[in-house]
């Protein structure tokens, strides 16, 4: 069976992939980093399981790491720049292309790591009840 991705590509549309994919990928018993599966022109792989903060992704192929800044670092935010981008680099393509986009976002378990910017918001008191705090720019549950 063929991934959808690569049904998308046979169509004539240029491809994206962004986010968490599956729980091992990227480790090296499932090809590393290097490893974009079939049908994704463009592929930004979240390594391994849920993490915001402190995580690598394989950028078309390329082990990239990310540290723990907020304002450059938050996987949310960046997976959201990366499409965008994508989105008008394909509308803007010569090629005329269509294009097609999965985003899969990873669900937050635990710790939560909720953007600094929320936290603050009419919620943050079920923040302060769940253990969720902000300390030198990151986030890191109480235990």
């Amino acid at each position: 069976m063929e991934s959808l991705g690569v049904q998308m590509q046979r169509l004539n549309y240029t491809t994206q992939y962004s986010g968490k994919y599956l729980n091992n990928y990227g480790q090296d018993a499932v090809g590393g980093t290097d490893h974009v599966p079939p049908g994704w022109d463009d592929w930004f792989g979240l390594v391994g399981n849920s993490k915001f903060y402190n995580y690598t992704v394989s950028d078309n192929g390329e082990s990239v790491w990310y540290n723990n800044s907020y304002e450059e670092d938050y996987f949310t935010d960046v997976l959201s720049d990366r499409v965008v981008d994508f989105v008008k680099d394909s509308a803007n393509a010569k090629s005329g292309k269509p294009f097609f986009s999965i985003v899969a976002t990873p669900a937050a378990h635990t710790n939560f790591a909720a953007a600094p910017k929320y936290v603050a918001n009419e919620r943050s008191e079920r923040a302060k009840i769940r253990g969720i705090v902000l300390i030198d720019n990151s986030l890191h549950q109480q235990r």
